[in-house]
């Protein structure tokens, strides 16, 4: 099932192994059609910098990947980021897209703002208002429209561990409008490989995602597309196939090709253009 893979990691985000090429590499030896890097973006104020690249690496990185893509052809390879939404970096985002010359951008809910000002990671949310400011702000990084698809969006049940009436009416918020403004969800074959929890009935089972947040999906008629989050070559489609399993039993709409063609149409275009992307320059005034 799986033939485009955009969300896959290198040592470079300082919690994988591998470089770009083992990648590709990988990739191409299991037959997929194409392969997107997605590296965790840094930021101009460097906040996270213990699980991202630090600034200074990042022309190094766009180098890297855009020449496994001019010297491979047997795979097609793209230049993506996975990025959490800051709302007043807004311009570093286009900046990312149309000065450095990304393919595409992911957004992902790692960490939630919260009222006070401080910014909360997945893990930690446990209370119905922790849970409804991830979900409002999954919206927010929904309408932003610069990203590709939203990774991992049920990951909040890594913290927030029980099914109840908040956690359906915040997991329809998020459906609701991802189908509304067509960014599709993904669900994430890395949370297949984590380390079992025990859930609110007592049952163990992987952090994310979770079932009954793709039930819901299916019943909406949201779009979707299996991530695997490759931290390792070896993860390359390692439980994508359980993933596919839940596509097909919930039958799921599937995103992967509609992405593939706008991502490879807009390689393409920067490719014909001529394009010369700017140096990355470290700067906090944007």
């Amino acid at each position: 099932m799986l033939q485009h893979t955009f969300h896959n990691h290198t040592w470079m985000c300082r919690h994988a192994d591998g470089t770009i090429e083992d990648y590709v590499s990988a990739a191409a030896e299991q037959g997929l059609a194409s392969i997107g890097l997605s590296e965790h973006i840094p930021y101009p104020d460097d906040r996270w910098k213990g699980t991202r690249m630090d600034f200074s690496e990042l022309d190094s990185y766009i180098d890297g990947v855009l020449e496994e893509r001019r010297s491979h052809h047997d795979i097609e390879v793209f230049l993506g980021a996975e990025c959490e939404w800051i709302a007043e970096y807004r311009d570093y985002y286009d900046m990312l897209l149309n000065e450095y010359g990304f393919h595409y951008l992911i957004g992902a809910p790692h960490w939630t703002p919260m009222a006070d000002g401080s910014w909360l990671g997945y893990t930690r949310l446990s209370t119905p208002a922790q849970l409804r400011a991830y979900a409002a702000h999954v919206q927010d990084i929904i309408e932003s429209k610069k990203f590709l698809f939203i990774a991992h969006p049920d990951v909040c049940f890594s913290g927030y561990a029980r099914w109840d009436a908040e956690a359906e009416a915040c997991s329809r918020d998020i459906i609701r409008c991802a189908k509304e403004h067509q960014v599709p969800l993904e669900l994430n074959a890395n949370g297949m490989r984590k380390r079992r929890i025990t859930d609110w009935e007592g049952r163990s089972r992987r952090p994310y995602p979770l079932y009954e947040f793709w039930e819901l999906a299916a019943e909406e008629g949201a779009e979707a597309v299996i991530g695997s989050d490759a931290h390792s070559p070896s993860d390359i489609i390692d439980s994508c196939g359980t993933c596919a399993s839940w596509f097909r039993k919930l039958s799921l709409q599937d995103a992967q090709h509609r992405l593939h063609r706008a991502v490879r149409s807009r390689a393409a275009d920067l490719d014909g253009s001529g394009f010369q992307r700017a140096p990355c320059v470290h700067t906090e005034s944007l």
